[in-house]
C-alpha cells in the first residue's frame, strides 16, 4: 500500500511537471507572437541610418561593416525630422565620440576595474540629437585593434519606442534563460537532499544537471541585453558571460560520465584542472593588462571541443558496453536533436530577417530549455523510482531475518489486519521450536548453531511451500500461519512433510546434534477475538509435543550427540 501511494504521488509530481511545460511552451508563443505584432505596429516611425556613411577619404560604409580600426564616419540628417528623437544604436567594444555639425554632443569611454578587463560587452545608447543638426559624426575607435568597431542597429527615433524596442525584442530569451535559471535552481534544491558523495567524490546526475542549466541561463541571458539594460553595467554581465563559459563544459562532462557510469574516468580531473588552470590564466592576464577575457576566448572554446569530444567518447562507449540506459540515451538524443533544430531555425532567421536587433539565439535558448527539461524530468522521476525501491529494500530488512530470509517477529506483529480483511477466512497457526539448539551452541559453537538454524527454517519453508507464510519469531522460534479452505488437512499435511525433511537431512548431513523440531497448531479466526490468544495456545501444544517425545521415547539429547 506504501509503494503504491510513493508511485502514485511520483506519478502525480511527473503530470503536474508536464502541464507546467505545457503551460511554458504556450507562454513562449504568446510572447514571441506578441512581439511581432508589437513589431509591425510601429516600423514606421523608425528611420534606420545604419547605412550611407562616408569616411574622410570618400568611401561609403554601413555601421555593420567596417573595417578594421579607427574610423571617422560622417552622415547628412538634415532631412529627417529630429523632433523628440534620438540617435540610437548599441555598442560591442567600441569607444566613440558623437558629434553634431562639429560639436561633440556625446562620449562614451568608460573606465573599468582590471578585473572587468578591456571589454566592456554590449551597450545601449539613446543620444540627443539638436533638432537644426545637419551632419552627425562618429569617431569610432575599437578597444582592440585587431578588430572593427561595431555600432548595431543606429536608427532615429523615441528613445522610448527604441527601448521597448529591445526589451520586447529581448523578454522572450531573458523570459528563457530565466525559466532556466528558476530550473536549475529548483533541481539543485530538489536533489540537495539526496546528494551523496561516493568515496570517488561522485556528483549526483541532477545536481551535476542543476548546476549546468544555471551556468548556461547566466551564459545566455548577456545576448538578451535585459540585464544591462537593468543594472546599467555591461561588463559585470559580460565577465559573468566569460567566467562561465569557462566552467561551463565540465558540469556538462561530468554529468555524461555520471549518466554513462563513467564517473571514474581519470579524464574528469584532467579536464578539471585544465579548466582551473584557463580560470587562472584568464585571470591573472586581464588583471595584469597582458590580455583580456575577449582575445583568450579561444583557450576556452577549445576547451569546450575537448569537453564535447570526451563526452561524445562517454555516450558511444556506453552504448557500445551497454551501460547507458536506452530511455534514457533516447531522451538525450531527442533533447540534443532540439537544441539543433532550435540553432538551424535562428541560423534561417539571420539569414533572411532584415531587422538587425532581433535575437539570433532564441529558438536555440528555447530547444536548450526544452533540453534541460527533458533530461531534469526524466532524472526526477528516476530519482523518485529510486526512492520507491531504496524504500522497498529498507522495509525488506525491517521485516526480513538476516539469517534464514524468512519474515521477523516485525512483520508477524504486522500481519493480523490484513487477516482479518476476510471475516470469514480460517488460519492454522504452527508454532515450532528447535529443540536441544543451546546445546548445540554451548558444544559446538554458535556458527554450528547457525546452521542448525538455518536447516530447520529452510525445512519449515520447504514443508508450508505457498501454502502460507512463514516468520521466525525468536532466537530458534518459527511461526507459520497457514490459509485455505481445509487449513486443518493443510496443516497436517505440512507437519508430516516436515518430520519426512528432518529425517532425510539427519541421514543425509548427519549434523553433529540430530536436528529436532517440535510443533503445535491452533486455529484462528476474526470471530475469536485477537489472534494473540491462537498464538498462545499453539505454544502450549507445541511445548505438549516436546513433553510427548520424550515421553514416546524419543531420542535424548546425549543421544542425538555423535
Amino acid at each position: 500500500m506504501r509503494d503504491k501511494l510513493l508511485f502514485l504521488t511520483s506519478s502525480r509530481r511527473w503530470l503536474a511537471s508536464l502541464m507546467v511545460i505545457v503551460a511554458i511552451s504556450v507562454c513562449l508563443v504568446i510572447v514571441i507572437c506578441a512581439k511581432d505584432s508589437f513589431y509591425r505596429g510601429y516600423d514606421d516611425n523608425v528611420t534606420g541610418v545604419n547605412d550611407g556613411w562616408n569616411s574622410d577619404g570618400g568611401n561609403i560604409y554601413s555601421l555593420s561593416d567596417l573595417p578594421i580600426g579607427q574610423i571617422t564616419l560622417h552622415r547628412s540628417i538634415e532631412e529627417l525630422d529630429l523632433n523628440n528623437m534620438r540617435f540610437c544604436t548599441k555598442s560591442v567594444d567600441t569607444f566613440f565620440e558623437v558629434l553634431a555639425d562639429g560639436e561633440i554632443i556625446y562620449s562614451y569611454r568608460p573606465e573599468q576595474h582590471g578585473l572587468l578587463g578591456k571589454s566592456y560587452g554590449m551597450y545601449i545608447h539613446a543620444i540627443p540629437v539638436p533638432e537644426n543638426a545637419s551632419v552627425l559624426t562618429l569617431e569610432l575607435t575599437p578597444i582592440f585593434s585587431d578588430a572593427p568597431p561595431a555600432l548595431l542597429g543606429a536608427t532615429i527615433e523615441d528613445p522610448g519606442m527604441f527601448m521597448c524596442d529591445l526589451f520586447v525584442e529581448g523578454i522572450s530569451g531573458f523570459c528563457i534563460c530565466l525559466l532556466m535559471l528558476i530550473l536549475g535552481v529548483i533541481i539543485i534544491i530538489t536533489d540537495a537532499s539526496h546528494l551523496r558523495s561516493k568515496n570517488d567524490g561522485q556528483l549526483m546526475e541532477v545536481f551535476t544537471l542543476g548546476i549546468f542549466a544555471v551556468l548556461v541561463a547566466i551564459w545566455s541571458v548577456n545576448d538578451t541585453l535585459i540585464l544591462q539594460i537593468l543594472t546599467q553595467s555591461p561588463a559585470i554581465v559580460r565577465l559573468l558571460n566569460y567566467i562561465t563559459l569557462i566552467f561551463l563544459p565540465y558540469f556538462i562532462v561530468v554529468f555524461i560520465a555520471n549518466a554513462t557510469n563513467k564517473h571514474k574516468s581519470p579524464l574528469l580531473p584532467i579536464l578539471f584542472t585544465v579548466i582551473c588552470i584557463n580560470f587562472i590564466l584568464n585571470i591573472s592576464l586581464t588583471v595584469t593588462g597582458i590580455s583580456d577575457y575577449f582575445e583568450l576566448v579561444k583557450i576556452s572554446q577549445a576547451v569546450i571541443v575537448i569537453a564535447l569530444i570526451m563526452a561524445a567518447y562517454f555516450v558511444i562507449s556506453a552504448v557500445m558496453h551497454k551501460q547507458i540506459e536506452k530511455r534514457f540515451l533516447r531522451i538525450f538524443l531527442v533533447g540534443i536533436c532540439l537544441v539543433a533544430l532550435g540553432a538551424i531555425i535562428d541560423l534561417l532567421i539571420f539569414r533572411i530577417s532584415s531587422n538587425v536587433l532581433q535575437s539570433t539565439s532564441l529558438y536555440a535558448r528555447m530547444g536548450s530549455l526544452m533540453f534541460l527539461m527533458l533530461i531534469g524530468l526524466y532524472l526526477i522521476q528516476e530519482n523518485h523510482r529510486m526512492q520507491i525501491a531504496n524504500s522497498q529494500a529498507l522495509e525488506r530488512l525491517a521485516y526480513t531475518d538476516g539469517l534464514t530470509g524468512m519474515k521477523n517477529r516485525l512483520a508477524f506483529n504486522k500481519v493480523e489486519p490484513s487477516l482479518r480483511e476476510d471475516p470469514d477466512a480460517k488460519y492454522m497457526i504452527i508454532q515450532y521450536d528447535i529443540n536441544d539448539l543451546k546445546v548445540v551452541n554451548d558444544i559446538y559453537g554458535h556458527a554450528e548453531g547457525d546452521r542448525h538454524i538455518s536447516a530447520a527454517a529452510g525445512i519449515i519453508r520447504d514443508s508450508i511451500h505457498d501454502r502460507g507464510d512463514c516468520y521466525r519469531v525468536g532466537g530458534d522460534e518459527f511461526i507459520a500461519i497457514i490459509a485455505g479452505s481445509d487449513v486443518e488437512e493443510t496443516a497436517h499435511g505440512a507437519i508430516k512433510l516436515m518430520e519426512r525433511l528432518t529425517e532425510e537431512f539427519n541421514a543425509k548431513v548427519n549434523p553433529p546434534v540430530k536436528l529436532d523440531i517440535a510443533y503445535g497448531m491452533a486455529m484462528f479466526t476474526v470471530s475469536d477475538g485477537h489472534m494473540e490468544k491462537s498464538v498462545r495456545l499453539a505454544d502450549q501444544r507445541m511445548y505438549e509435543c516436546k513433553r510427548i517425545k520424550k515421553l514416546k521415547g524419543v531420542q535424548t539429547t546425549e543421544q542425538r550427540i555423535q
